[in-house]
């Protein structure tokens, strides 16, 4: 229930900046470069050897972004960026941070007065959970996303953001921490040249 009501929050305060988005053409962009912060919607991850549990879960939390993409083709764009969650869970008295740097492929769809941009990501993620006795977790982080930019003037957008982080492979020295998709929904300003 809570993702659907943080869904249609995030849809109802995308509307009004479509209104005001003004069309302009962003083909002679070259470069860009998103600030976004929204929800992490949570979920589950698997422990091995077990903690005394082997299935955790993260609860609703803070996501933040930033992403800088060199558009390499009026419909193509390559990037790097860093994202960072903010979560806790039931199961540990403390807090959890996991931040993730990697590299983005994205598509640019012109649609007239947005433009969609669907990709996908590849990253190195390190995990922190404050409270317990476990060194950092650190792993691989392939994850997909999907953009819609709402063109302003002077090469800046506004941006609307949906998208997942995954855990396949990762760990420490003490145990095996991976997970599957946990959604994320974000909300950006882009500027751009």
């Amino acid at each position: 229930m809570k993702r659907v009501v943080l869904l249609t929050f995030v849809a109802l305060m995308t509307l009004p900046m479509c209104a005001l988005a003004q069309q302009v053409d962003s083909s002679s962009k070259s470069w860009g470069i998103i600030a976004k912060g929204g929800a992490y919607l949570g979920g589950e991850y698997y422990v091995e050897p077990k903690m005394p549990y082997h299935w955790y879960e993260t609860d609703l939390g803070l996501f933040s972004g930033l992403e800088l993409e060199a558009i390499l083709a009026r419909s193509f764009s390559a990037g790097f960026f860093v994202h960072s969650v903010f979560t806790s869970s039931g199961r540990f008295d403390g807090d959890i941070t996991i931040m993730t740097m990697g590299l983005t492929l994205k598509g640019r769809i012109d649609l007239g007065s947005v433009e969609l941009r669907p990709g996908a990501a590849l990253g190195y993620q390190i995990s922190a959970i404050e409270d317990s006795n476990l060194d950092n977790v650190t792993g691989f982080s392939p994850g997909a996303m999907v953009q819609v930019a709402y063109p302003l003037q002077n090469g800046h957008a506004v941006v609307g953001e949906v998208g997942f982080i995954t855990q396949p492979i990762g760990g420490n020295d003490q145990i095996d921490l991976t997970f599957g998709l946990h959604f994320y929904l974000a909300l950006g300003y882009e500027f751009g040249g």
